[in-house]
């Protein structure tokens, strides 16, 4: 089935049976939540940018993504964000209109504690997105 970027990520995610037993897709957004059920994970764009464009009309986009995770335990966040690596490194799917990702690669991460006491890990991927 085809779909966008977003829908792939959510539906990557719900495939990857070690992360969804840790962090169900159902706790996966894409955008800002309400929910304040914990642990939880967020999704965000953050850039998309052309690569390279050949005459015949194809083209390579380097999509970057958030994807944050919160969690009151800092233990059951950790192992949260280390299946969101295994899951995600080197993962390809497929995209609507023949469009596919070719490569994911994770290019940043960080940790920090909210004032509140939860824990917000944010992970930035590398989505390599082949048009045409």
């Amino acid at each position: 089935m085809a779909m966008t970027l977003f829908q792939a990520i959510h539906q990557y995610w719900s495939e990857a049976a070690a992360l969804s037993a840790l962090l169900p897709a159902a706790r996966v957004t894409t955008g800002p939540s309400a929910d304040p059920s914990l642990p939880r994970a967020v999704v965000y764009p953050k850039s998309d940018r052309l690569v390279t464009q050949a005459n015949d009309g194809t083209s390579v986009r380097a999509v970057a993504v958030q994807i944050l995770v919160f969690d009151r335990d800092f233990d059951d966040a950790v192992n949260i964000v280390e299946e969101v690596k295994n899951a995600f490194n080197g993962a390809t799917f497929d995209l609507d209109y023949g469009d596919s990702v070719i490569d994911t690669v994770q290019s940043d991460g960080s940790a920090k504690q909210q004032t509140d006491g939860v824990w917000q890990w944010t992970l930035e991927f590398k989505f390599t997105v082949q048009h045409g």
